[in-house]
């Protein structure tokens, strides 16, 4: 008598995580399967992930994930600029409270403009540098 083998489908819900695997040299995504709880979450290479559905949800993850890389950036260059600042300050009496992220591009013509006035012309011009880089 012949034995009736049943292979079980798994749906992916989502990609939830991604890793570098040094092993294999390749990444790994986290899957979030259907109908399971996430401690029975999986790590599969790109080339389990063959369904055309599955893919776009991988390009989806990717793409969320440069845009958290960006703001990622953002948020590290504006502390490593408010150091510098606090560093490079000509003293108490001359410091001005600036609010780096409120800057507008109409704000900092006008800043930049009231500093070349000023006397700071070698710290003014690093400043410069280092606010060109948030652009």
């Amino acid at each position: 008598m012949k034995r009736k083998t049943y292979k079980k489908v798994y749906q992916v819900e989502s990609v939830v995580n991604k890793k570098f695997d040094a092993e294999s040299q390749a990444y790994l995504y986290e899957i979030k399967w259907v109908g399971y709880p996430h401690s029975k979450n999986t790590w599969e290479p790109i080339e389990h992930l063959d369904n055309p559905d599955v893919q776009k949800m991988v390009t989806e993850f990717e793409s969320r994930n440069q845009q958290i890389d960006g703001d990622l950036l953002r948020t590290c260059l504006l502390k490593k600029l408010t150091d510098f600042l606090i560093k490079h300050s000509p003293g108490e009496e001359g410091i001005q409270e600036i609010i780096l992220s409120d800057f507008s591009n109409s704000s900092k013509q006008q800043f930049q403009q009231s500093n070349k006035d000023s006397n700071h012309g070698e710290q003014n011009g690093q400043f410069q540098k280092v606010l060109s880089t948030l652009n």
